[in-house]
Order: C-alpha cells, then structure tokens, then sequence
C-alpha cells in the first residue's frame, strides 16, 4: 500500500467507528446490490468531514482513489 503508516492508522480508527455502529455483514445484507468497492467506500463517505479532510487535504497529496481503495479494502474486509 502506498499509503503512510500514521495515515492508515487515522483512515482505520475513522472507519472502525463506522464499522462499530453498522457492521459490513449487515450493510452488505441490507444491500445486496452494491458491489464490494461500494460498501468499502460508503464507510470512507460515512466518516464525514473527518474523512474528507484526511482524504483531500493530506492523502490525494501522494495518493490516488486506487491507492485509497486498497487501503479501504484492508480495513473494511471486503
């Protein structure tokens, strides 16, 4: 992953919030049209502003979504 250690551990601790409230077995069920890549980013989108500010104003610095999908693949699971 291209993506610093000390980013992945913000990106992680923001989406484990979000797991916590609303499981990834039980989004996926909810919605079982949306493929994998979806649900991996509806969490990244469901972490808010936090989110977005990590994402613009650090990670697309040396990163791009197919950096960021891959780390989003690690900590959603899917």
């Amino acid at each position: 992953m291209k993506i610093k250690p000390q980013h992945f551990a913000t990106l992680k601790s923001l989406i484990e919030a979000v797991k916590a409230q609303t499981p990834v077995s039980e989004y996926a069920k909810a919605n079982p049209t949306f493929s994998p890549k979806r649900i991996r980013w509806d969490y990244y989108h469901a972490t808010g502003a936090a989110g977005r500010e990590l994402l613009c104003g650090t990670l697309y610095q040396y990163m791009n979504d197919d950096h960021m999908d891959t780390a989003l693949r690690a900590i959603v699971g899917i």
